[in-house]
């Protein structure tokens, strides 16, 4: 296994390549009667030591799920498309492309769309990790136009392992190793990470991600420094497994 390095998440799939084909699975979340045969395709990016954080791209034909908890807690940011996140009460929620939200576990929701959704996501499944009280499951736009302090955390679990908000300014790191998974979608500015060689002798790898760029830091990584142009405005998700949760 070769060292760590940072994830680009590109639109078209791993290098480009197209989206693989997704099968029905019992897993997925129920359709509602006459939604119709979804189709879904997409690909995982990354997944983390613990298997339980997958992050990566996912593209479904219009549906709807049958209204019900949301199994686990997923960040997502939209490619294309629009989805309409219906509440239990009936109230509902317009997300479009460009926008970044997250759906709590647990959260009593129905995901509608009307025409093809393509998004990039950030989903964790443990078991372990009890969904939020009734105060706390509603979705939570992540919203840059909002007052934003230097890193504002829009969304965080009930374990406090996973995260998701916004992040301004200048920031630097340069302590090895990389202390959680971490994903950028950058809005302004951009962002170069300088990976060490994994034997001391060999170049670094250096790679420059601008506005419109996603990508993901993995936890471990021998990152020594993450350097920023001033005015940097970037949307994150963040997993931090804790050893004794």
């Amino acid at each position: 296994m070769g060292p760590l390095t940072s994830i680009a998440f590109d639109r078209n799939g791993p290098c480009g390549r197209g989206l693989s084909t997704i099968d029905e699975s019992p897993d997925d979340l129920p359709l509602t009667p006459g939604s119709g045969v979804r189709v879904q395709s997409g690909d995982a990016y990354f997944t983390d030591d613990t298997g339980k954080c997958i992050a990566g791209i996912w593209d479904c034909t219009p549906c709807q799920t049958a209204m019900g908890p949301y199994p686990f807690d997923e960040f997502m940011v939209l490619i294309d498309g629009s989805v309409i996140i219906i509440r239990e009460d009936g109230t509902e929620r317009i997300f479009r492309a460009g926008d970044a939200f997250v759906i709590p576990k647990g959260s009593i929701v129905s995901w509608k769309q009307t025409e093809s959704v393509r998004k990039f996501y950030v989903v964790v499944i443990d078991d372990k990790i009890e969904a939020g009280s009734s105060e706390t499951l509603m979705v939570r736009h992540i919203d840059p136009t909002k007052d934003i302090p230097n890193s504002r955390g829009v969304y965080t679990d009930p374990s406090g392992q996973f995260r998701a908000g916004i992040k301004d300014g200048k920031f630097i790191s340069s302590s090895p190793p990389f202390p959680e998974n971490e994903l950028l979608h950058i809005l302004e500015g951009e962002i170069t990470i300088t990976t060490d060689a994994s034997d001391g002798d060999g170049e670094c790898d250096v790679r420059t991600f601008v506005a419109g760029d996603t990508f993901l830091v993995p936890r471990g990584m021998n990152c020594h420094r993450r350097s920023s142009t001033d005015g940097v405005l970037a949307i994150f998700c963040s997993w931090n497994p804790s050893p004794s949760k």
